[in-house]
């Protein structure tokens, strides 16, 4: 990368170092003050800190020149890049010191395993038995023998169907993954289960996403269907577009193909027109290889890679730093104006009166218990009347589609047509059906999209919104009600300084702060905003719920599923017995598909219904570990402060002359917090 693009990623890792530096400090503080939920979560923070990375997807239809775009990054080929393009498995390109592949295999395997896998491949499926494969390391050298299809000649989506492989990991010491950049490279989007995989998970872990597309079919109605259904509805609004093959395009047509390219997708992406590029991947390969920078520079290449290197370590970089610090910033005015004063003003009581202010408060521990089950129970029956709500729309939608599927046959015109001459052979008829097959899948995955988009989410937000109003009040009344008992036991009355700590957050927010994150999931969350509130939060699961739910008729409509079992039964004579015509063919699959979408209607909905309450699993788990949290930092306060009141006057002494200590250290934290807000804010 250029000077200035690692100067970028720099400063980024320089600002990621120093946060989690603090978050160190106040993970010692916290142990000191008894504080161990806070601790345990700066411990996470700290962790996620220093192993944080920018993760870049790099998606496309077949044939687009994505492994030499890739190649043209890394600087080095790393990837197999051939005329016609073989990759059949997701590629993760990782720092590593030494060169070194892992393969990672589906589960459960595909039924049949394409032919031509390397001999060590086929022996270590069959040491795992009836058990999961585990990953297996395999010779850097050798990749290409397993991350490429062995027959070239065979339909290369059928083949990635077929791969037994998860993904790879590639370990290199490439200087682009030094400074922080993971690249995930996929097969192609035309396959569905590759379409599907990288929807799921990935869309939604991911920092940026790479578009590579061909300045020979540019913005085809696929790719713009993959953009719209898939990309934006991850939250992913900022694609990076890039025209490639641009140097094939005649220099007198270069210039109008720009402006129709910047048209079509520059609303496409929130970087507008500075979201397109029109590069050469070739040429910046060769470029760098052969270290000619004449040819570099006019690959376009570099110009993408400094705006790829500002999105992430500012715009990306800046939310990836936002979360954690305030985070962090809750905890710590949570020890300075609540857990430091309030320790001292208990030790400022004799072991019996504490003691006596302890049992006192007993019961009323006991009570927060019970609230607390009462606002997870209400929480789950909320989970449990949208799935039912699902299961309904579902059903119907999906009924409906089925009334739909002969209409669309009969009104599509096949481009494969019988012979006027010849008699209907089974490649003929194969040849329609199959067509017609992937028009109607095609179809009913767009009907889904606008169902998700138009149905499912506004019904998602929905819950989301009475849940929030369902349970905030309670768990406004669950706090106060433990605070209350935190000023029983300090002797301080209600409405003093101890409740400061809490008043820039909602009593949600403190909640999700206790369970460890203000988001579901934590913070490693790459598209959602770092200063959102518990609403935002959950208006922002809604479509990332919707999207993976929508995934699971693919796996339906999937055309490799589909035609095996359309053309299955002697359908095939049939055909030819009856003299088949086109129309005749065309209405038959329709008929047929039609036919098992309404057989499957019901179990499609059940799984889409239990994907939603698995899915929102995240909300209840969270709210009740922050409840929980809650209720055990009063406990553990009261008991160090009795504790210490066991061990005597000296004791007690030298731990109010620590409190003061411990309090002069979190106010230097949060000053060095505070200005590290102040940069990522300018």
């Amino acid at each position: 990368m250029s000077a200035t693009a690692d100067e970028g990623y720099s400063l980024f890792g320089d600002r990621r170092d120093r946060l989690a530096s603090c978050v160190e400090r106040a993970r010692e503080q916290f142990t000191a003050l008894n504080m161990s939920n806070k601790a345990q979560i700066a411990t996470d923070l700290a962790a996620r800190l220093r192993s944080s990375q920018f993760r870049v997807i790099v998606i496309g239809e077949f044939k687009r020149g994505k492994s030499t775009f890739i190649n043209a990054l890394l600087k080095q080929e790393v990837l197999p890049a051939f005329a016609t393009p073989c990759t059949a498995v997701i590629n993760e390109i990782k720092w590593g010191e030494e060169r070194s592949a892992v393969l990672h295999f589906r589960e459960p395997l595909p039924d049949r395993l394409p032919a031509g896998l390397p001999s060590p491949v086929l022996d270590h499926i069959k040491q795992a038995g009836q058990s999961a494969v585990a990953p297996m390391t395999i010779p850097i050298e050798e990749l290409e023998d397993y991350v490429v299809i062995a027959d070239p000649t065979k339909d290369q989506a059928a083949s990635v169907a077929e791969s037994p492989y998860r993904c790879v990991e590639i370990f290199w010491p490439l200087e682009l993954c030094r400074n922080g950049v993971e690249v995930v490279d996929s097969p192609g989007l035309n396959e569905h289960g590759t379409r599907t995989r990288v929807t799921t998970e990935y869309l939604a872990h991911v920092d940026a996403v790479l578009f590579v597309m061909s300045c020979q079919a540019l913005a085809s109605q696929s790719e713009l269907s993959v953009v719209e259904n898939q990309i934006h509805r991850a939250g992913h609004k900022e694609v990076f577009f890039i025209a490639n093959r641009f140097d094939e395009i005649r220099p007198r047509e270069r210039d109008r193909l720009i402006q129709y390219g910047r048209a079509k997708l520059g609303p496409k992406t929130e970087l507008g027109e500075a979201g397109v590029f029109f590069v050469s991947a070739l040429d910046a390969l060769d470029g760098r290889l052969d270290g000619d920078e004449e040819r570099l520079k006019r690959s376009g290449v570099v110009e993408l890679e400094l705006a790829l290197a500002r999105f992430l370590t500012m715009d990306r970089g800046r939310v990836k730093l936002l979360r954690p610090a305030r985070e962090l910033m809750t905890g710590l005015r949570e020890a300075k104006s609540e857990v430091i004063p309030q320790q001292l003003a208990m030790l400022g009581l004799d072991q019996e009166e504490l003691q006596v202010r302890y049992d006192r408060i007993k019961p009323a521990l006991e009570d927060a218990e019970e609230r607390r089950r009462q606002i997870v129970d209400k929480v789950n029956r909320h989970r449990e009347i949208l799935k039912r709500d699902v299961l309904i729309l579902s059903t119907k939608q999906l009924r409906e589609l089925a009334e739909e599927i002969p209409k669309w046959a009969e009104a599509y015109q096949t481009e494969t047509e019988f012979s006027v001459l010849k008699i209907a052979s089974k490649p003929q008829i194969e040849a329609i059906a199959t067509e017609v097959a992937k028009h109607l899948s095609s179809r009913i995955e767009e009907e889904q999209s606008k169902w998700q988009a138009e149905c499912l989410e506004p019904k998602l937000l929905q819950w989301m919104e009475e849940l929030e109003e369902s349970i905030s009040g309670r768990v406004e009344e669950f706090l106060s009600h433990l605070d209350g008992v935190a000023a029983t036991l300090a002797g301080v009355a209600q409405g003093s300084p101890l409740d400061e700590a809490d008043s820039e957050i909602s009593p949600m927010e403190r909640v999700l702060a206790a369970a460890g994150g203000f988001l579901i999931g934590g913070a490693g969350s790459a598209v959602v905003g770092g200063t959102m509130g518990f609403s935002e939060m959950l208006k922002s699961l809604g479509p990332q719920i919707a999207l993976v739910v929508g995934m699971i008729l693919l796996g339906f409509t999937n055309p490799f599923v589909l035609i095996p079992v359309l053309l299955g039964g002697g359908a095939v004579q049939g055909f030819l017995k009856q003299g088949a015509m086109t129309n005749k063919v065309k209405m038959k699959v329709a008929e047929d598909l039609a036919n098992r979408l309404r057989a499957s209607a019901h179990e499609q909905s059940e799984q889409m219904a239990n994907k939603v309450f698995e899915q929102t699993e995240g909300v209840v788990t969270t709210i009740a570990a922050g409840l929980n949290a809650e209720i055990a930092t009063r406990r553990e306060q009261v008991e160090a402060a009795l504790a210490e009141l066991r061990r005597g006057e000296a004791s007690v002494a030298a731990r109010r002359a620590e409190l003061q200590g411990l309090s002069a250290e979190v106010d230097g934290i949060q000053s060095d917090v505070t200005e590290l807000l102040f940069e990522l804010a300018g």
